[in-house]
């Protein structure tokens, strides 16, 4: 007789932070290591639909896929911060836990490409370099299929600025009502004409990576010599065709975290308008290259508060994503966004060529055991489920002592940017 899911389930711990996924090959695992059980050998398949939706939209799903197409999830695609702050919230205070953050869809995620001008140390696509890439038309029904879902799309890579057919992709989404970004390295921006052609096909906003003010540790991260000038030289170019509405991202890494304060003060004499910091993800050339670039998430904490306090003076738009809220004074919290509970779509190319899609994907970040005795648990992004591989959560401490009103205040304010769907 089949095992009942949502038995199994509770019998790990009603409140902890086990989960499970459902995977291509129709196995539902446990994050706890629980035997995995073929969904085929359930008889009442409804109940077992029922049991995991419920159980997953509660708790930190590892990932999910339509158990029955024909069957709709109820994400929340958007939310207020006021609805956050009244029935839901309230009704995870009344009963003293904040347990009741609902999943919502994020983005899609869509790579171009896999091949790239530059050679991360810590990319996390490491052998994916190696992989068929994708064909215009392949992504085309992508996007298509996708867009009734999904507000906003986000091209990646590889370096996304070397697929021939970008600006394509970019009006193509456009026309189906989606918000369309790049996450790119910069470099071919240095061409002021390919910059004003990408700008022109109606490109709504911008991530580019630089790893320091310092040429020779940029460089060094991407393994490219002249790197650092050519996404300089393509940061110049946008904001001189008027474009702004872009970000720098920082991989916080051994070789650059020491630099933050310096790194940020060249940015702002840039006269850049955002700066996002972000933790290694460790898989790929990351977990290749930890001897050399992995480092605690404590380490970098002051390093990143000092960086802060330089870019909040001179009024930059500044978040922190993949980073617990206990390593930070409390004064940065409203700084941080909470990608938990982020569903993403995202594509991957088969060993044989083919673009496949995962439709509801997480994004990877977890809270570890130790994080359940924390009271800002529901607001807090937690680490890459990577880093629990190479690091423990020893350096995490629960926020026991905070009041209800505390944490009311914290998340009132508009300014906040803790991502958290209402629960209905």
């Amino acid at each position: 007789m089949p095992i009942n899911l949502k038995q199994k389930y509770m019998n790990c711990h009603p409140d902890s932070n086990i989960s499970f996924t459902v995977g291509y090959d129709n196995r539902i695992r446990f994050s706890n290591g629980t035997k995995a059980t073929f969904i085929d050998d359930y008889s009442d398949r409804e109940s077992l639909r029922c049991d995991f939706l419920k159980t997953a939209l509660q708790g930190d799903c590892l990932g999910k896929k339509m158990l029955d197409s024909s069957v709709k999830l109820d994400f929340q695609p958007e939310y207020s911060y006021q609805d956050m702050i009244g029935y839901s919230l309230r009704r995870s205070l009344d009963k003293g836990v904040l347990n009741e953050g609902r999943h919502y869809l994020g983005k899609i995620f869509c790579f171009t490409n896999y091949y790239c001008n530059n050679n991360c140390e810590y990319c996390f696509g490491g052998e994916k370099t190696k992989r068929k890439n994708f064909s215009l038309n392949e992504l085309e029904h992508m996007i298509e299929d996708l867009s009734s879902e999904y507000r906003e799309i986000h091209f990646g890579g590889g370096e996304p600025t070397l697929f021939k057919g970008l600006e394509h992709l970019i009006e193509f989404s456009k026309k189906r009502n989606l918000s369309a970004w790049l996450l790119t390295n910069g470099r071919r921006f240095s061409y002021r004409n390919f910059a004003k052609e990408i700008i022109d096909s109606g490109l709504d906003g911008m991530i580019v990576c630089l790893n320091s003010h310092i040429a020779q540790i940029h460089d060094s991260l991407t393994q490219r010599q002249g790197s650092f000038k050519e996404t300089v030289s393509g940061i110049r170019n946008l904001m001189a065709l008027g474009f702004k509405n872009f970000d720098i991202i920082l991989i916080i890494n051994r070789k650059n975290y020491k630099d933050l304060k310096a790194t940020a003060q060249f940015l702002a004499g840039e006269g850049i308008g955002g700066v996002a910091f972000e933790s290694l993800v460790y898989v790929g050339n990351a977990a290749k290259n930890i001897q050399t670039l992995g480092v605690k998430l404590k380490d970098t904490a002051i390093y990143i508060q000092d960086a802060l306090d330089v870019l909040i003076e001179k009024n930059l738009k500044v978040r922190i994503t993949s980073f617990p809220l206990c390593l930070f004074k409390s004064r940065y919290w409203k700084y941080f966004i909470n990608r938990r509970y982020e569903v993403l779509a995202t594509n991957f190319s088969h060993a044989d060529g083919g673009c496949l899609y995962h439709r509801y994907k997480s994004s990877g970040l977890r809270l570890s055991v130790k994080c359940l005795e924390c009271r800002l648990k529901t607001f807090c992004a937690g680490a890459w489920e990577s880093y629990y591989y190479f690091y423990s959560d020893e350096e995490f401490r629960p926020i026991k002592n905070i009041s209800n009103e505390e944490i009311l205040s914290l998340v009132s304010s508009h300014s906040v940017n803790f991502a958290l769907a209402p629960a209905k």
